[in-house]
């Protein structure tokens, strides 16, 4: 089993600069695609209430649950 021990996930992109695309750059479902791409069976996202996201944790956890425990 190849488990992702740190990665992140956000509603929106917390960081400077902007991109292009900051409503859906690192949201859960690219993060399930990269894992099912690379082969990755489990992954922990380390969360941060930071930027635009004062509510990460709790987007987290409702994208896990969603997620069938990957």
């Amino acid at each position: 089993m190849i488990l992702d021990s740190h990665c992140h996930c956000w509603a929106r992109w917390p960081y400077e600069p902007p991109v292009p695309d900051p409503d859906s750059r690192a949201v859960a479902p690219q993060l399930l695609m990269e894992m099912e791409t690379n082969g990755v069976e489990r992954a922990v996202v380390i969360c941060a209430g930071i930027g635009g996201n004062p509510d990460n944790n709790d987007y987290v956890v409702g994208e896990a649950a969603k997620a069938g425990g990957r």
